[in-house]
């Protein structure tokens, strides 16, 4: 075993802990890593007229994963992504490339 006396904490991030996933994402560049699936989300979602927490609702997630898929920290889940598709009627070529 090696010993914690050696070991560099900044070597280790969390991006999982709020207090870490800022700096997490500037080190890394995963910051809007899902930038254009996420931003056809929010088109969708305010062409609907719906707010962040209707259309939460709607999609079956949370407020707070929401707003992190919309922000590009998260992609959509497989299965979000149909909820998606039915509730706006997108093709889904449209939500994976942005062409219909």
């Amino acid at each position: 075993m090696t010993s914690s006396k050696n070991v560099n904490k900044s070597d280790y991030i969390c991006p999982m802990r709020p207090a870490n996933r800022e700096g997490f994402y500037k080190k890394t560049g995963e910051k809007n890593k899902y930038g254009p699936i996420c931003g056809r989300l929010v088109k969708t979602r305010k062409e609907m007229g719906l707010t962040q927490a209707e259309f939460c609702g709607k999609l079956n997630v949370g407020l707070s994963a929401l707003k992190a898929i919309e922000r590009g920290y998260f992609a959509p889940t497989l299965e979000v992504i149909m909820r998606w598709h039915k509730i706006s009627g997108r093709s889904l070529n449209w939500i994976f490339y942005g062409k219909d």
